[in-house]
């Protein structure tokens, strides 16, 4: 019924969206929130975060990663971007634009690695993007991973000292 796009999909648009993407885990990683501002389109919809949310969870990661990658695996058009909002419920609002009825959302997966800076342990997972066109670039219009995961995954294993209490560890 959702074709995966990704296979197909011309090779100028890959990089461009592979480079909205990694140019965004880079700046998450590094904690600078004017970078990432330039890879995203904010208050894209009602339900999303907005800009200040996400400088915020920014600010509050800093420091606490060694590394942050991801890999695409699939992508497909969607009408609107899915968040969630518990555990196991997500809301979505259309994005369909009425002036520009050929306008979509990219849901895009991503296989993630993340290394944690207090012990080094790394984190696999995976985390949906929502991307739309913007001229030939992309802009990222809301980041879903799986942060409730990653605490808790995390929580049993953080030494609570050094980097981890340095950098304010928000997971315990």
């Amino acid at each position: 019924m959702f074709p995966d796009l990704w296979p197909n999909l011309a090779a100028e648009d890959k990089q461009a969206i592979e480079q909205a993407i990694s140019n965004s885990d880079t700046a998450w990683l590094t904690g600078d929130c004017r970078e990432f501002a330039k890879w995203w389109r904010f208050e894209f919809q009602p339900n999303v975060p907005t800009k200040q949310g996400w400088f915020d969870l920014i600010n509050k990661h800093a420091g606490l990663w060694r590394r942050w990658e991801s890999s695409i695996t699939e992508m497909q058009n969607w009408r609107g971007v899915a968040v969630q909002v518990a555990q196991t419920v997500f809301v979505m609002q259309s994005s369909k634009d009425p002036e520009k009825p050929d306008y979509n959302t990219l849901w895009i997966r991503a296989a993630y690695t993340a290394d944690w800076a207090d012990n080094a342990e790394v984190w696999e997972g995976k985390a949906d993007y929502y991307l739309v066109r913007n001229g030939t670039k992309y802009k990222i219009v809301h980041w879903e991973f799986p942060l409730e995961e990653m605490k808790a995954a995390h929580a049993g294993k953080c030494s609570g000292e050094a980097p981890c209490q340095k950098y304010k560890c928000p997971f315990h």
